[in-house]
């Protein structure tokens, strides 16, 4: 092979690399934008919604506590509420006012906001993927994983931007048995595209929980 014609083979072999790499890169970045735009859309949200949901949580000694939770968003006002925790936030501005049983008592700022509205991005993410659409109890919804720590957290988000499904995974080197790995786990009672009361944005309403006393117990499995 001659000089010129071995050049003109690496110039083309490079071509090559370079544009695998940059599609590569491309995909990398489209699928990154596709997690984000699902995230967002729980923040994002206008929709008018509850949900009621029961937490099946493994404790640190592997006994469940099971916390019932709640979720009321209206326009741009997100409420949550527990056992031992209320918040209420402007998805507008991004901050909120939550009240819970530690000695602290309230707390005010962007960091409520950030895990009252929608996805709880308190936290960096390690790492993030797009799982693909599935059929959930609510209708289809855009899974993906977030990794935060060694937990990789499992959401699935309806067109509406409501979160219908969330699992925790440890994906720590000591959970090795299929049963350790899922430290959090949610059956949701129901969806519903109304609030109990409008009133329940503000913040002299964290005194009191709306969710009922039907939805304060463990579903009958």
């Amino acid at each position: 092979m001659s000089p010129a014609s071995a050049r003109m083979c690496i110039g083309i072999i490079a071509g090559v690399a370079a544009l695998t790499s940059t599609g590569a890169s491309d995909a990398r970045s489209a699928l990154r934008d596709k997690v984000w735009e699902v995230v967002q859309r729980t923040k994002t949200t206008r929709a008018t919604y509850t949900t009621y949901v029961w937490n099946w949580i493994k404790g640190e000694d592997g006994s469940p506590p099971n916390p019932w939770r709640a979720r009321f968003h209206d326009g741009d006002r997100a409420r949550l509420e527990g056992w031992e925790h209320r918040s209420i936030a402007d998805c507008g501005s991004g901050r909120g006012v939550a009240i819970s049983n530690d000695p602290k008592g309230r707390h005010a700022g962007a960091s409520v906001g950030r895990y009252t509205c929608g996805i709880d991005t308190t936290e960096r993410f390690k790492s993030a993927a797009y799982l693909g659409l599935v059929d959930t109890p609510w209708g289809r919804a855009d899974r993906i994983r977030l990794v935060v720590g060694q937990t990789a957290r499992v959401y699935d988000v309806d067109k509406e931007g409501i979160v219908v499904g969330e699992t925790w995974y440890d994906t720590s080197p000591y959970a090795t048995r299929p049963a350790d790995r899922v430290i959090l786990h949610q059956t949701i009672f129901a969806v519903l595209h109304t609030v109990p009361s409008h009133d329940m944005f503000e913040e002299r309403s964290l005194r009191k929980a709306y969710t009922p006393a039907q939805f304060q117990a463990p579903p009958k499995l």
